[in-house]
């Protein structure tokens, strides 16, 4: 390994505090079994989370691909999964270790990262990009971007992050 590019990332337990009070109202909806459903039912991630997080207007091509994995009936499963799953406040505790422990890592890590940040809404906000911002031998590239920056800047991200990797020798 040569690297670690990162932007949207758990780099450390996160707070429930952390969210702007709109999100965290939507992510502890998804932890009930009524928020659970309607987030499946309506595809909430596809349909919604995602225009709604980037700049620019997804067009109908690019929209049906994220569509096509969703065929099935539980095919959003996995888009609702994940964020019932993110440590926030100890819990769930498994979960919870396990981004302690990489977080104490990457902090103390000489591995080389790029840390990519955005202008426009971000996951890594207040205290969890302040403390990324301290890891060593670590560079960071601001996108003029919201939170799914690869949607809205996808070749100025290739191109940082190929001119970032030529330099790793």
């Amino acid at each position: 390994m040569k690297g670690i590019c990162y932007g949207e990332a758990m780099v450390q337990p996160r707070r429930w505090s952390d969210l702007p009070d709109a999100y965290r109202e939507r992510f502890q909806r998804f932890r009930t079994p009524e928020g659970f459903a309607e987030a499946m039912a309506q595809d909430v991630f596809v349909e919604k989370v995602l225009p709604n997080g980037i700049l620019r207007e997804l067009d109908a091509q690019a929209h049906d691909e994220y569509r096509r994995r969703h065929v099935s009936a539980d095919g959003a499963l996995p888009t609702i999964v994940f964020p019932t799953e993110i440590p926030f406040d100890g819990e769930p505790a498994d979960n919870h270790a396990v981004v302690q422990a990489y977080a104490d890592w990457l902090a103390a890590s000489e591995v080389p990262k790029l840390f990519v940040n955005t202008t426009g809404g971000h996951g890594l906000l207040g205290r969890n990009r302040d403390f990324c911002r301290t890891f060593r031998n670590q560079q960071e590239i601001t996108l003029e971007a919201k939170h799914y920056y690869q949607e809205d800047c996808p070749a100025e991200l290739g191109r940082a992050v190929a001119g970032w990797y030529e330099t790793l020798g």
